[in-house]
C-alpha cells in the first residue's frame, strides 16, 4: 500500500511580514496607554508625598502652636555685624523639611541632625576635598543626612533627577536634591521699601538682589517664620503650603554632581535641596517660560530653582494647608494664583480656577 505524503504549508515571507508589521501597529497603539498608566501611577504617588507633607505639617502645627519655619537662621547683627537679619546660608542646616522628619517616620534621622551648628566653620571637612559618605556618617551627620541620605517623600517619581546640588558656600556643600518647595507668597522680591514684609522682630533687608529671600514674605513659610493656623485668615483650604519644583534650574542635568559654570553664564547650574532656600514663589504660573533666566543669550533652559514646575504635563501639583492636594494648571489665572500664597490678603477665588 502507497501512503499519500501530506503536505504541510508553511508562512510566506509576504505573511511573516505582514503578522509583525499588525504587531508593531499593536504595540505602538499600546505603548501610550501604557506609558498613561504609569505616569498616573507617578502622579498618584506624588499627590501622595504632598498630601503625607501636608498632614505632617499641619501635626507639627498642632504639637507646636505654629509650623515650622521655612529655614531656622535667627542669627541677628547684633550678634555678628558680617551676616545680616535671618541669613545664614554657609553649611547651614534646618528647614522645614527636616522639622517634619518625626512626622514622616524620620525620626531616626531627626535625632541626628545638630541645629545648634549654624556658625562658620561648624563642618569637618578634609582640606578643601569633600568628605566622602563614610566620613561624613562617622564626623558630620547633618551633611551625611542632607546629601548622602534618600528621603523618597521629598522626591517626585515622575522627575528623573534625583542627583545632587551644585556646590555652595566657602566649603562648596553640596545636598540632595528635593522636589517639593514650601510656599513663601505671591511675589519674590520687593523694591517699595514700604512694602517690605518685616519679621517679628521689625528687621527686614532692603537689597536688590537676592539678600531679600531672607526677608519675610505674605506666605506660610519664610526664613524663622513661626506662622499659626489662626494666622491663616484667608481659609487653610485656599492657602497653599508645599508646591512641585524642578529644584534646578535645567530640565536635564548631564550628571549628579552638577558645577557652577564659569562667567559669563555663571547662573546656568542652579540647585537647591536640604541645604538652602526650598521656596517656590506664587510669581509665575507653572512651567513658565516666563519663570527662565534671559541674562544668558542662546541659553534656552535656563530656570530659578524657586519655581513651581514639574514634569506632569499641565501643571504642577500644590498642597493646601487643609491637607487638600490640587493641579494648577500652567494657564492658571495669575490672580487666582497669588491668591492662593497669600494667608491674609483677603482675596476670594473659586478652587476649581486653579485647574483652568
Amino acid at each position: 500500500m502507497i501512503l499519500a505524503r501530506k503536505s504541510v504549508r508553511g508562512f510566506t515571507l509576504v505573511e511573516l511580514l505582514v503578522v509583525i508589521a499588525i504587531i508593531g501597529i499593536l504595540i505602538a497603539l499600546l505603548l501610550p496607554a501604557v506609558q498613561a498608566a504609569r505616569e498616573a501611577a507617578r502622579r498618584l504617588r506624588c499627590t501622595n508625598n504632598l498630601a503625607q507633607m501636608a498632614k505632617a505639617m499641619n501635626n507639627y502645627e498642632s504639637g507646636h502652636g505654629h509650623y515650622p519655619a521655612g529655614e531656622v537662621h535667627a542669627y541677628p547683627k547684633k550678634e555678628n555685624p558680617t551676616i545680616g537679619d535671618h541669613y545664614q546660608w554657609t553649611r547651614h542646616i534646618g528647614m522645614w523639611m527636616n522639622a517634619i522628619f518625626p512626622y514622616m517616620e524620620h525620626q531616626a534621622a531627626y535625632d541626628q541632625l545638630v541645629f545648634e551648628q549654624q556658625a562658620y566653620g561648624q563642618y569637618a571637612t578634609s582640606g578643601s576635598s569633600e568628605l566622602t559618605p563614610a566620613q561624613a556618617r562617622q564626623s558630620d551627620p547633618n551633611l551625611y543626612i542632607s546629601r548622602d541620605e534618600h528621603f523618597n517623600f521629598l522626591l517626585c517619581p515622575s522627575d528623573p533627577y534625583t542627583g545632587e546640588t551644585n556646590p555652595w558656600g566657602t566649603w562648596g556643600w553640596r545636598a540632595r536634591i528635593v522636589h517639593y518647595y514650601a510656599v513663601p507668597g505671591d511675589h519674590e522680591y520687593e523694591f517699595n521699601t514700604a512694602k517690605i514684609d518685616k519679621h517679628e522682630d521689625g528687621t527686614y533687608t532692603v537689597a536688590a538682589n537676592d539678600l531679600q529671600h531672607a526677608n519675610a514674605n505674605n506666605g506660610v513659610f519664610f526664613n524663622d517664620s513661626r506662622t499659626r493656623m489662626a494666622d491663616i485668615t484667608d481659609g487653610a483650604s485656599q492657602t497653599a503650603m508645599i508646591a512641585e519644583s524642578w529644584g534646578r534650574n535645567r530640565a536635564e542635568p548631564e550628571d549628579d554632581k552638577p558645577e557652577y559654570d564659569s562667567p559669563p553664564n555663571p547662573r546656568q547650574w542652579e540647585y537647591r535641596g536640604m541645604n538652602l532656600h526650598t521656596y517656590a514663589y506664587f510669581c509665575w504660573p507653572p512651567n513658565s517660560w516666563r519663570n527662565f533666566d534671559t541674562s544668558s543669550p542662546g541659553i534656552k533652559t535656563i530656570m530659578h530653582p524657586w519655581r513651581v514646575n514639574s514634569f506632569h504635563a499641565g501643571g504642577a501639583h500644590v498642597a493646601f494647608c487643609d491637607g487638600s492636594v490640587h493641579f494648577v494648571s500652567d494657564f492658571v489665572d495669575m490672580n487666582v494664583f497669588k491668591a492662593s500664597a497669600t494667608i491674609a490678603g483677603g482675596e476670594v477665588y473659586d478652587k476649581a480656577d486653579l485647574a483652568k
